[in-house]
């Protein structure tokens, strides 16, 4: 049977044995979700999560196109709305590095561009997208491990600057006799590991190498020659 007409929400009169009615359109809001396999400008597989929401508007459709896809807006308006926003993900995740799928802000990026192509192809099908939401982007097992690897190593980085930073602030405060006794310090710790054994005697430690030329010493007796 030809398609005949397209009617408006209301009443409408009917010529019964020349007229049928086929199906109804529903203008209420409505959504459609999936996960999409795609590929990044480098060719790696990721997986995107994406739910559009959108009305239909059958009076936008053309009176040349009304014919081909009245019934398909009645039936089947999920599957076509799948169909181009599948493509179009596709499309845009093809011009995108990996690092700009995975960096903050991807997802706003991945919505906004969906979203004004959508509404580019679809408008003149009878299609309202009123939003566009990406969900999880889900990379390779490998691939997560490396970002997760590649961002301890960054954390890590930055603590060591950190480190060294504090290191050369106090550094900075030393006088030079202060320096000369680190690097004292530092040579004699060398030579322990070395296994030079250094041996100080106790009190030296609190009253002074120079302390030790006044220590008392034990009288020398010399042998007297025994006179007969």
């Amino acid at each position: 049977q030809a398609f005949a007409r397209l009617l408006p929400a209301g009443r409408h009169l009917i010529w019964p044995g020349l007229e049928q009615l086929r199906g109804t359109i529903a203008t209420v809001g409505q959504s459609a979700q999936a996960v999409t396999a795609v590929q990044s400008r480098g060719g790696l597989s990721l997986k995107v999560e994406w739910s559009v929401s959108y009305s239909l508007e059958p009076e936008r459709l053309p009176a040349t196109k009304q014919s081909q896809l009245a019934l398909k807006l009645a039936t089947k308006s999920g599957l076509i709305l799948r169909k181009y926003a599948t493509n179009g993900l596709r499309h845009i995740a093809g011009d995108l590095s990996l690092d700009e799928l995975s960096q903050p802000g991807s997802h706003a990026r991945l919505e906004r561009e969906l979203r004004q192509q959508l509404r580019t192809q679809l408008t003149d099908l009878g299609f309202n997208i009123s939003k566009v939401m990406i969900g999880q982007i889900q990379l390779p097992a490998n691939v997560l491990a490396a970002l997760e690897a590649a961002h301890e190593k960054e954390l890590q980085a930055e603590q060591e600057a950190r480190t060294l930073a504090r290191l050369h602030e106090v550094i900075s405060q030393f006088s030079e006799a202060d320096m000369q006794r680190l690097m004292e310090l530092e040579r004699i710790h060398k030579l322990g590991q070395n296994g030079v054994a250094l041996l100080y005697p106790a009190a030296a430690s609190a009253t002074g190498l120079d302390s030790v030329a006044n220590w008392p010493r034990p009288a020398t007796r010399l042998p007297t020659p025994h006179l007969s």
